[in-house]
């Protein structure tokens, strides 16, 4: 939802703002995981937003995407936030503060 919103608004801010508070203190302690779910899904997202580098969007855009992409790769910090283990109990059906 997030994605079509990026492609289809020339703002982008509101779109990324959600992404940079909402998915990526999620997606990045996954790399952590073990599960194959947890790696298939991130990697399902990367190449999702991956996909529109080879499109042709304003330079503005552009700048913004680079910037986000940047922090979708970084590498993540061991800290496990609590928004991520109610996330996966949410999706899983379990809670567990040994991530």
């Amino acid at each position: 939802m997030t994605a079509a919103r990026f492609q289809d608004q020339d703002d982008v801010t509101d779109t990324l703002h959600v992404m940079n508070t909402q998915m990526l203190p999620c997606l990045q302690p996954m790399t952590h995981s073990s599960s194959q779910e947890d790696m298939s899904a991130m990697e399902v997202v990367r190449e999702k937003w991956c996909a529109f580098l080879g499109q042709e969007i304003n330079a503005r855009k552009i700048e913004k995407l680079q910037d986000f992409m940047s922090k979708l790769f970084d590498p993540p910090s061991k800290h496990v936030p609590l928004l991520y283990r109610l996330f996966r109990c949410r999706i899983y059906g379990t809670y567990t503060d040994s991530m």
